[in-house]
């Protein structure tokens, strides 16, 4: 399955996160159907596509790299679990963009869409750094 990555050298330094999120994203790409062993489709390219643009608008630099999970429909996850947090996003095929967050201290607990550009989770992202 071919996917195009670009990413845009400016002269900056790669963002902390790249290398990392660049393998997730590699693996996903090699699952091929049934990757489960329980019938679960490959992971959809236009999804992958989808995640790779968020993550390159929503990380800064500095951020810590989320993991990269396939999801049996064909849609990926990309999540995050640090400072007794859970930050998770998950992209299905059709479209749909939703999160996740809890925080094991106070018990807040949030899920929904994301909203335009991914404007419901930006809060919670700065929570995790």
């Amino acid at each position: 399955m071919d996917v195009p990555f670009v990413y845009l050298d400016n002269g900056e330094h790669r963002p902390t996160w790249f290398m990392s999120v660049l393998h997730g994203f590699a693996n996903l790409v090699t699952l091929a159907d049934n990757w489960d062993g329980e019938g679960a489709s490959k992971i959809d390219k236009t999804t992958i596509n989808r995640a790779l643009a968020a993550i390159d608008r929503l990380l800064a630099s500095d951020a810590p790299a989320p993991s990269i999970v396939p999801l049996s429909d064909s849609g990926l996850q990309i999540e995050w679990h640090r400072k007794q947090r859970d930050l998770e996003i998950e992209f299905t095929p059709n479209g749909r963009v939703e999160f996740y967050y809890f925080d094991e201290v106070t018990e807040e607990e949030h899920e929904g869409p994301v909203g335009p550009n991914f404007v419901n989770v930006e809060g919670y992202l700065e929570r995790i750094r």
